[in-house]
């Protein structure tokens, strides 16, 4: 079921300030549904991360671009077009693992 994107960022927001606060230790991309089942497989290499279903891809960029505002990153895509599943990432310091995960979207 899609949220509404002012729900979506205070979500967000809120998961952010709860393991961290810093934005710059966060990315933020968009999948496929079906791939989130992927970000799953990856959770036990990935320390924090949470998605969200939006009504369309124009309200998953607005959402990326407001925290990108604040400091956090862009996760590269591909084939997003067709998606509104949006999911924030918190960063490792040693990204591989996580990188290996999300490099299958």
């Amino acid at each position: 079921m899609a949220e509404d994107k002012e729900e979506i960022i205070r979500s967000f927001d809120r998961f952010i300030q709860n393991n961290g606060g810093d934005y710059s230790k966060w990315s933020l991309g968009i999948c496929e549904n079906s791939q989130v089942a992927i970000l799953r497989i990856c959770d036990a290499k990935i320390s924090l991360w949470m998605y969200k279903n939006t009504t369309n891809y124009d309200v998953a960029i607005e959402i990326i671009d407001h925290f990108i505002g604040l400091g956090a990153k862009r996760q590269a895509q591909h084939n997003e077009r067709h998606s509104g599943t949006i999911y924030v990432v918190k960063r490792q310091t040693s990204t591989t693992l996580a990188k290996q995960c999300l490099v299958l979207f």
